[in-house]
């Protein structure tokens, strides 16, 4: 990014508060389900053949029951059991993976509650810009970073969104003065707990 002139750059002090739904904004995204483990991939394999096994079973039996000839053995009660195994069997483990996720949607929620709950002056921060670069702080720290720090900055409907090497912010628009906002809506920005300032 190029080193903004500096002679240009007003300096602007802006306090803001972080709230629970900004936090949540600024992690990166969840991933609900696990990629299938090599027992559970080998699991469903031999589920799917034997489901599928079943279903040939009955198609047969069907077969010979539209053409009047004579029900194959082993049968329509072999048949039905062996696609009811498989079809149980498949749901049980379709219900399995539904009910995990689920369980890591909620645990997860309450993962970031209880961060956002620990994160220290979250009702008292600040972003201030100098001549020199940018400074983020609270009542208990500050850190300034240089303009050549600074990686974008976006702006949404109702944040704007800055971004350093070290630092993300995102700050109510209603915080801002109305000229304060700068456009770059190509850019995504993303925040891991250990990064919030």
């Amino acid at each position: 990014m190029t080193r903004p002139a500096t002679d240009r750059i007003a300096a602007m002090r802006v306090s803001y508060s972080l709230s629970f739904e900004t936090y949540k904004k600024l992690q990166p995204p969840f991933e609900a389900i696990e990629p299938l483990g090599r027992g559970l991939f080998f699991a469903l394999y031999l589920v799917t053949i034997e489901l599928g096994v079943g279903f040939t079973m009955l198609t047969v039996q069907v077969y010979a029951a539209l053409s009047d000839l004579p029900a194959p053995e082993p049968g329509w009660l072999a048949s039905l059991e062996i696609f009811g195994f498989g079809a149980a069997l498949l749901a049980g483990v379709w219900g399995f993976r539904k009910l995990s996720t689920r369980r890591a949607i909620r645990e997860h929620g309450e993962f970031l509650r209880d961060s956002y709950g620990r994160l220290h002056c979250r009702d008292r921060r600040f972003v201030e810009t100098t001549k020199d670069g940018v400074v983020f702080g609270c009542d208990c720290k500050t850190e300034a970073e240089t303009w050549e720090d600074v990686g974008s900055w976006c702006e949404t409907d109702g944040e704007f969104v800055l971004s350093t090497r070290r630092n993300t912010v995102s700050i109510p628009k209603g915080r801002l003065l109305p000229k304060a906002s700068v456009r770059n809506s190509g850019r995504l920005c993303r925040i891991t707990p250990e990064r919030m300032p």
